[in-house]
């Protein structure tokens, strides 16, 4: 019934589109003359409505409408300083329909921007001659600091004021430049209408060198929305408020972090007394890290933690990673002990993701271990995944501290297969296949397995890290799916 705004092109006139406005504001000429009205919609296509095609319109375009448009050109984008990046441009004029229709809030929402990091901009800017625009504007994110006045000057056009400040995303910082009546759309940030300052997105700005400093200048399309409901803007709070794990380093201990507990297991001793608590931890870069709990914190802080929980923890120790058959590749690790506070959080889904693994293909897992000693231990665990081939009995075995439960069989990822040995905790984990509970074979993770030969045959091993994730919501596991159904 509608065209999809990426399918247009410029071989026609006879489209039909239903669009959320996302964004609007109004061209001018050098003299101020009313030039048009320019839309972002909502798949980021950037549109023209000439002079006569508002003049004949019921209801006028604004920010957050939804619409039904009709019989419009389209152009290839041109020119510098681009809205938005998409090639196609619309132009609305006099044989335009356009229908004002309710809200669809689930399938358009009502934001999108194509964010830059701060950190970006220099190379973005760098290769710019002088005076040179880039061919896209930049939308960018941060809170404002160290304003300046606004200032009112002389220039050959008239007089323009202008207000400066820095832009701070939690990493870097950039000068910025507010001018003319772009000013005004600060006023509300400026009156100190928020209790703590307010994640602003500018958007469509101009990168610059002025007496060789980089800054942002705002331009016709600029805008600023404070404390919107948008991910990034929760992204840049959650960084300006919370340490990430991937800044870590051994300087101090008053780290402050938000985090997803992406998996737990314990350490014990040879005569099984009570070592510590091991953690893997993630946050909202998804990067994730090896966290310890002292046994004289277990007691306190133990009984917190829950896989898939979210916490806040502060005042920890960090120290380099060392060892072998380490259960991430992070450098860190992260030493919790009496000092350190946890505070259990509400989940935030979507934004932490329940889990992340270092996928290693069973064809990589030669490649790693062929040029170790006999019994040496490589530096990290692997993560490996695919389904339960010829699997043989569960067997109780004694070893040389207590009887283990251990199962063997093959895991095969749709290119090749590898003996596995599975003992212990994880082969609890694993009744569900083992019982035969699945019509089909199910997709298994097992993290943290120990790459070895055993007479002379290559195999995988559990440690006291592994743990079995059976078809779980994972890109991986729906890779895998998708690459043996490709061979039925």
């Amino acid at each position: 019934m509608f065209n999809r705004l990426n399918s247009l092109q410029l071989s026609r006139t006879d489209w039909k589109i239903k669009i959320r406005v996302t964004r609007a504001w109004d061209s001018f000429s050098s003299s101020h003359e009313f030039i048009g009205m320019n839309l972002i919609m909502d798949f980021h296509v950037h549109a023209f409505v000439i002079p006569e095609a508002l003049e004949g319109l019921d209801h006028p375009f604004y920010e957050g409408g939804m619409y039904i448009i009709e019989n419009f050109m389209t152009r290839r984008a041109i020119g510098t300083l681009r809205p938005v990046t998409s090639e196609i441009c619309i132009i609305l004029n006099e044989g335009s329909i356009v229908t004002n229709i309710p809200l669809e809030i689930v399938r358009f929402p009502r934001y999108k921007f194509e964010i830059t990091e701060i950190g970006d901009i220099y190379s973005v800017a760098r290769n710019l001659a002088p005076g040179q625009p880039p061919i896209y504007a930049l939308d960018i994110v941060g809170i404002i600091l160290d304003k300046g006045e606004t200032v009112v000057e002389a220039t050959t056009p008239g007089m323009r004021q202008s207000i400066h400040f820095n832009l701070y995303d939690g990493r870097n910082m950039i000068r910025v430049v507010f001018n003319d009546e772009k000013v005004t759309l600060l006023g509300h940030i400026f009156d100190g209408d928020y209790q703590l300052d307010p994640i602003v997105i500018l958007t469509s700005m101009r990168p610059h060198f002025r007496n060789g400093v980089l800054q942002v200048s705002s331009t016709e399309a600029t805008k600023v929305y404070a404390n919107i409901r948008y991910h990034v803007v929760w992204q840049i709070r959650q960084r300006i408020m919370f340490n990430s794990l991937r800044s870590l380093e051994l300087s101090k201990t008053d780290w402050k972090i938000k985090i997803r507990v992406n998996r737990t297991w314990n350490s014990f001793s040879t005569n099984r007394e009570l070592i510590g608590m091991n953690m893997i931890l993630l946050d909202i870069e998804d990067y994730h890290i090896h966290a310890f709990v002292v046994a004289e914190a277990c007691a306190s802080l133990g009984s917190y933690f829950f896989e898939g929980n979210m916490y806040i923890i502060e005042n920890f120790a960090t120290r380099r990673s060392i060892g072998y058959l380490r259960p991430v590749t992070s450098a860190m690790c992260i030493i919790l002990n009496e000092s350190t506070s946890v505070t259990p959080v509400p989940l935030e889904l979507g934004l932490i993701a329940r889990h992340k693994f270092e996928i290693t293909e069973l064809g990589d897992v030669y490649s790693i271990i062929r040029n170790l000693a006999p019994d040496q231990l490589p530096l990290y665990a692997l993560d490996v995944l695919g389904v339960m081939l010829d699997i043989g009995d569960v067997k109780v075995e004694d070893s040389a501290a207590t009887p283990r439960t251990c199962v063997r069989f093959n895991l095969y990822d749709g290119r090749n297969m590898t003996r596995v040995v599975c003992s212990g905790e994880i082969v609890q984990s694993l009744l569900p296949i083992l019982e035969g509970d699945f019509q089909t074979n199910p997709i298994v993770i097992l993290s943290s397995m120990k790459p070895h030969f055993h007479k002379g045959v290559l195999q995988l091993s559990s440690t006291s890290a592994s743990k079995a994730y059976i078809n779980i919501s994972y890109d991986a596991v729906s890779q895998m799916r998708r690459r043996l159904i490709d061979q039925c």
